[in-house]
């Protein structure tokens, strides 16, 4: 299901949207680490497709749907991720429990640090 997403800079704090976005994490078998905070959050119409947090300069809690995954999306949503990253400091890190998703990060160029 590729289309068009809307992309919104999420505070962690904003309980609204955190329910929403920890729920949607939850889906993925993931869950909101206590020091992220901001979210990147991907939207197609009114639902999210994907998203991934910031703690300081450290990516995590990054996921996309599946009937999202395979169009690209996750390179969009790093892409935002790392730009942000950037604006607050000029080294970004990924912390990523998920061992199917190492693959697909490193071919994006990233290094993962040990667990």
């Amino acid at each position: 299901m590729f289309g068009t997403y809307s992309f919104e800079k999420v505070i962690n704090g904003n309980s609204n949207k955190m329910e929403k976005i920890t729920a949607f994490l939850s889906r993925m078998d993931l869950g909101v680490d206590v020091d992220v905070e901001l979210f990147v959050v991907a939207y197609q119409g009114r639902e999210i497709a994907a998203c991934g947090g910031l703690a300081g300069n450290t990516l995590k809690s990054i996921a996309v749907d599946e009937s999202h995954q395979g169009h690209g999306l996750s390179t969009t949503l790093l892409t935002e991720l790392v730009t942000h990253a950037y604006d607050l400091a000029d080294t970004t890190f990924l912390f990523t429990p998920n061992q199917r998703t190492i693959s697909c990060f490193m071919r994006l160029v990233f290094i993962i640090l040990p667990q």
